[in-house]
Formats: structure tokens, C-alpha cells, sequence
């Protein structure tokens, strides 16, 4: 699926799809470090479960960018208050400001809007302010119940699990 993103100075086309076993190959020709291949591999672990998409956006042979829509939300007091809806997981855009994190994200809403879901859900670090006005730029707003927790591991490059982050952040959702 061809996105346009942006306005001037963006990338001109992106080329947005969900991951393939092919792609693990174009990774290593690349040049990704064995600890960002173990995390897609895991990803796309994850997508042939079915607990997610993992989508990555690419501009000729420039991975631009990646992300997951995962098919519930992984945070346990979303769902609980909430209820299950999809959830934007992993987003990261390079180079940012050039209208790609925008329109991985408009690739999200219109597979989660495929999926039949009637809003989407992202968390956002506290700390990462450009984060949040561009979801809330993109309708997001803060769920009003409190901050949510978010852990995750560093890799190493045979896979193995170094250190656990603890981020507290935001929580955002727009109807879609």
C-alpha cells in the first residue's frame, strides 16, 4: 500500500506493508545490527501468532520506518477500563519531521478501520513531547485515567534479554 506523506521536505512515497520472512534478508543487506533483527524477528513472531501487524515503510531500499498494530492493547488497565481496541506499538520514523511517523500511523488507523475497530489506541513516554502533538495533531487524545507503564527489554545480538526498561507514559486514543 503507496502512502504519501507529508507536505515539503518529506519523503515522497512510501511503500507500507506488513513484514515478510523476505524482508529479514534486505535487513541484513542493510546492515542492522543483530540486536534490531532479533526485535523484528520477534515482531514478526508475533504477527504469525496474530497478535499483530507489524508493518514496515520503506522508500526504495530505505527502511524509512516501522511499527505494530498490535490487535489488543498490551496494557492490562487499558483493557480493563477501555476495553479491547487496537493499539499502535514500536513506532519509529527516520529521518522525523518529514511527514513518515504520519503516515505509518494513517496505515495503522486504516488497518485497525480493515479489522472493524471503531478507535486505536498509542502510548507516548512522558518525556517525548513531539510524540504527543503529533498524535494529538492526528485527533489522539489522553484517555483520562492516569498514566500506564510500559516495560520492554533490550537485546542483545543472539536474542537474549539485557536490561528492562520502565517507562511511565501517556496514554492516547482516537476514534476512528
Amino acid at each position: 500500500m503507496e502512502h504519501e506523506a507529508g507536505s515539503v521536505g518529506t519523503v515522497s512515497a512510501l511503500d507500507i506493508r506488513p513484514c515478510t520472512a523476505e524482508d529479514f534478508e534486505r535487513f541484513r543487506e542493510l546492515g542492522l545490527p543483530g540486536r534490531v533483527i532479533q526485535l523484528h524477528m520477534r515482531r514478526f513472531a508475533s504477527q504469525e501468532l496474530g497478535e499483530r501487524i507489524f508493518f514496515l515503510a520503506w522508500n526504495d531500499d530505505s527502511l524509512m520506518g516501522f511499527g505494530s498494530l498490535l490487535m489488543t492493547s498490551k496494557y492490562e488497565d487499558v483493557r480493563s477500563t477501555a476495553g479491547e481496541f487496537p493499539e499502535l506499538n514500536g513506532l519509529e520514523a527516520s529521518p522525523q519531521g518529514r511527514g513518515t511517523g504520519t503516515s505509518i500511523i494513517r496505515f495503522a488507523e486504516d488497518e485497525a478501520r480493515r479489522l472493524g475497530a471503531e478507535r486505536i489506541g498509542i502510548a507516548v513516554e512522558r518525556e517525548n513531547n513531539g510524540a504527543r502533538r503529533l498524535y494529538e495533531r492526528l485527533g489522539y487524545s489522553d484517555w483520562n485515567n492516569g498514566f500506564v507503564i510500559d516495560r520492554w527489554f533490550d537485546l542483545d545480538d543472539d536474542g537474549n534479554e539485557t536490561f528492562e526498561h520502565v517507562d511511565e507514559g501517556f496514554y492516547l486514543m482516537k476514534q476512528l
